[in-house]
């Protein structure tokens, strides 16, 4: 295996992360609308995990921009400033790879 092989897994294994981080969030803002959900213990233990993983990206999100910039009413507008910074960091990742793999080859 080459080195310009690992640096495409590794780039791969975490688009996959991020993918699967922004379904998190995605989930988390969906589960929060129903609030019929929260009757069933299971969906209630579900919706409890789903914060648990997104709150410490929300927490980044509050320290660069104040809170009371990014809530209109009852509505955050948080989870889309998490999934476009997601978005940034895959292109990011994306174009160092190309970067590191036109180096070496």
């Amino acid at each position: 295996m080459s080195l310009a092989e690992l640096i495409l897994i590794i780039r791969n294994i975490l688009m996959i992360a991020l993918n699967i981080y922004s379904y998190i969030i995605i989930f988390y803002c969906l589960f929060s609308f129903v609030m019929q959900a929260f009757s069933n213990p299971w969906v209630f233990r579900i919706y409890l995990i789903l914060a648990r993983v997104s709150k410490p990206a929300f927490d980044i999100v509050y320290m660069i921009i104040p809170q009371r910039f990014l809530n209109i009413g009852m509505i955050s507008l948080a989870p889309i400033a998490v999934i476009l910074g997601i978005n940034l960091l895959q292109l990011g990742i994306n174009e160092v790879a190309k970067i590191i793999i036109k180096s070496i080859l």
